[in-house]
């Protein structure tokens, strides 16, 4: 039997996720524990309202047992999560993009699990070092479909998830997605300093030219683009000191 595991609140201030897991539990009581297991990573950065308690926990991996508290839960982690046949981690996103599936490997099981599920965006997040959740697992698949607010979030990881289900045979027949996806491969972040802000056109998704302004500085100062990039999971607060990253298309 295939053993999946959904893991769900990696920031704990990702509250969809436990809609998604609630969900679950609700149409599927007979496979938990049978076939798919529930995880809550980071349940003290939840309890306290936080999205982590000394840094981000899908930044961490492997870990270290004697560094910070993420440090320590991405150690204890490590070895939980390389014990499943697929791994499935929910988030949300506040930059204004959905749709996204994510993934930090790019071989053939992957890309014949992706195939089939057919999202409207993959994003290979080919990074190095790969310090995600997801890094440590054998098929690690993370879903950003929107808001964490957005009731379609949640409805949109289900569906997702139920395709995986199905396709592991833990559940009857379910339908992907069923869209013409376009691939992306992640190779870099794009800093940003205290009081940056992008120009209004910019978007997710839409090429940056090398040369372009972007953005600007807190005083004011125009901010180039060093390169041909595609914006991804771009925004103003997304992140303490990236905009977002720099992706390619990818066939």
């Amino acid at each position: 039997m295939t053993k999946i595991l959904l893991n769900i609140l990696t920031h704990g201030d990702e509250l969809a996720g436990l809609k998604v897991a609630d969900t679950i539990r609700v149409l599927y009581p007979e496979i938990i524990g049978h076939g798919l297991d529930i995880q809550i990573a980071n349940e003290r950065a939840f309890r306290s309202s936080k999205r982590y308690i000394d840094k981000d926990l899908n930044r961490v991996f492997p870990g270290n047992p004697t560094g910070c508290y993420e440090e320590i839960i991405a150690n204890e982690l490590r070895s939980i999560i390389s014990s499943y046949d697929l791994v499935v981690d929910v988030h949300s996103t506040e930059s204004g993009s959905s749709d996204i599936v994510i993934v930090t490997k790019f071989d053939s099981n992957t890309k014949e699990t992706l195939r089939a599920l057919s999202p409207k965006y993959v994003l290979f997040m080919n990074i190095l070092p790969d310090r995600s959740l997801i890094s440590c697992a054998r098929l690690g698949i993370a879903f950003e479909m929107g808001s964490d607010k957005a009731e379609s979030t949640v409805t949109n990881t289900v569906k997702g998830i139920e395709f995986l289900l199905f396709q592991s045979k833990l559940i009857g027949r379910k339908e992907p997605f069923g869209l013409e996806t376009k691939y992306f491969e992640v190779f870099g972040q794009i800093s940003k300093s205290p009081g940056s802000l992008l120009e209004a056109e910019i978007k997710n998704f839409a090429p940056i030219s090398k040369g372009q302004m972007f953005a600007r500085t807190a005083d004011g100062s125009p901010i180039f683009a060093e390169f041909d990039f595609y914006p991804v999971i771009f925004g103003n607060n997304n992140y303490e000191t990236i905009f977002g990253f720099a992706a390619c298309l990818r066939n």
